[in-house]
């Protein structure tokens, strides 16, 4: 809904005729229950759709054509080909060139900032190398954008060396994730990193994750973590949670991966 809704003209999002246009397009492709109640949702989704579509319009003033690159990456002497494509792109009004990535959500959460940072990684690789490098400069960035206009996140394009770097450290461990399951989860592992980093920096290494591992028992115990109650986690996790094995590996994977998911810059619109 708002791809479409980011190709009309900002004057016509509150047009009553766009609204119906788009109700019978979405109903036609049965994406909306029939009669009343698919009024009543589509009612609720469109408002939502236009409020998100008004923050991003400034940023995607003209689309532009899809990116594809094919990198090699090294992991344990063998080499593999692995292909990018990054369709998000936009030409803002201020003429900068943004991936520009979204969910109708209230605020971003841990998930959204690995996300964003994974295809931020794949933009840096294939910018650099583009026909249409002339399309970039220093200020082209990713950003993601919810609801909420507070903490927009924001990654701007760094050297090609560093993403190559990064990628390839998640792909090690993609390739180790197919032979055991990995204690790394958004809601868990960021919040601990994040925890660490700060606490380490006042108080030291073993204060830190004195503190960190707390925070993610605190996190454990709340009703509403989505990782607490996924049945995954459940399964291959909640009966290791007194073992520090199970804690070795997890704050190991969390140093290992954090920088790149916490390392993120945001903004406020």
């Amino acid at each position: 809904m708002i791809d479409w809704l980011l190709a009309i003209p900002t004057a016509e999002l509150n047009d009553p005729v766009m609204a119906d246009k788009l109700e019978r397009r979405l109903a036609a492709a049965g994406k909306l229950p029939p009669k009343r109640p698919g009024r009543v949702v589509f009612a609720e989704k469109v408002k939502i759709a236009v409020a998100l579509t008004t923050i991003l319009k400034p940023f995607c003033a003209k689309a532009l054509p899809l990116l594809q690159e094919t990198v090699t990456l090294s992991s344990d002497d063998r080499e593999f080909d692995i292909q990018i494509k990054v369709a998000d792109l936009y030409r803002g009004t201020d003429d900068i060139v943004r991936q520009i990535l979204y969910r109708p959500a209230k605020e971003a959460k841990a998930k959204d900032r690995m996300r964003s940072a994974i295809l931020h990684l794949g933009f840096e690789l294939s910018s650099r190398n583009s026909v249409i490098d002339d399309d970039f400069s220093a200020a082209s960035e990713t950003r993601f954008h919810a609801l909420s206009d507070k903490k927009q996140i924001v990654l701007p394009l760094r050297e090609t060396s560093r993403a190559r770097v990064e990628l390839e450290l998640l792909f090690d461990l993609f390739l180790e994730g197919l032979q055991r399951p990995l204690p790394f989860l958004p809601a868990l592992s960021l919040p601990w990193y994040e925890t660490w980093t700060k606490v380490r920096a006042n108080k030291g290494d073993a204060e830190g994750a004195v503190a960190a591992r707390e925070k993610v028992r605190t996190l454990l115990a709340g009703e509403y973590d989505y990782d607490a109650q996924d049945e995954a986690f459940k399964f291959c996790f909640q009966d290791r949670l007194e073992d520090d094995d199970f804690w070795t590996d997890f704050e190991s994977l969390a140093m290992r991966i954090g920088p790149i998911f916490l390392d993120i810059m945001f903004d406020t619109i």
